[in-house]
């Protein structure tokens, strides 16, 4: 339900109502813990009032139980009665759990929508359950094409540490 409109897109604005869907599609994908482990999908169906097509298509490579590198890709293209759009987002990861208390996980992802590119780079050290100390970076781009044309516009450095109360 949408109470208020809803700009879901340059130019297009979702009035609001109430909207169900309904969407079929197909996926196939290799087991998650084989070394390689491709994937498709394909989903066709409602999307408010009018119709959107989703296609992802992913490959994961995990040469053992501490290293991971994936590469996706999503596409969607969504037409509706206020108009019509696509969208492409490209993502790049790489993990690395050095033992089960010390983690570094990466990932870069481009968007067709904002025509930016972000890097997003998390140390963990789980000291003791319930217990995280990360460092964090992150850094955007403006991106005049898919990671080409790269201006830098924001970086970061965090540094979170969380601990679990149990009472």
């Amino acid at each position: 339900v949408l109470k208020d409109p809803f700009p879901i897109s340059r130019d297009v604005v979702i009035a609001p109502g109430d909207y169900h869907f309904f969407r079929y599609g197909a996926e196939w994908r290799l087991a998650p813990e084989r070394v390689v482990a491709p994937g498709l999908s394909v989903w066709l169906g409602e999307f408010y009032a009018g119709e959107r097509l989703e296609i992802n298509g992913w490959f994961d490579w995990r040469p053992n139980e501490h290293f991971l590198i994936s590469a996706s890709y999503s596409y969607n293209n969504i037409d509706l009665p206020e108009g019509r759009f696509q969208t492409r987002i490209i993502q790049l990861r790489a993990n690395w759990a050095f033992n089960s208390k010390l983690s570094w996980i990466n990932l870069m992802q481009y968007d067709n929508f904002s025509n930016s590119v972000g890097f997003n780079s998390r140390l963990r050290w789980n000291r003791n359950a319930g217990e995280d100390l990360y460092l964090v970076f992150n850094h955007n781009f403006n991106a005049e094409g898919t990671f080409s044309g790269l201006t830098s516009t924001r970086s970061e450095i965090l540094l979170k540490y969380t601990k679990t109360f149990r009472y």
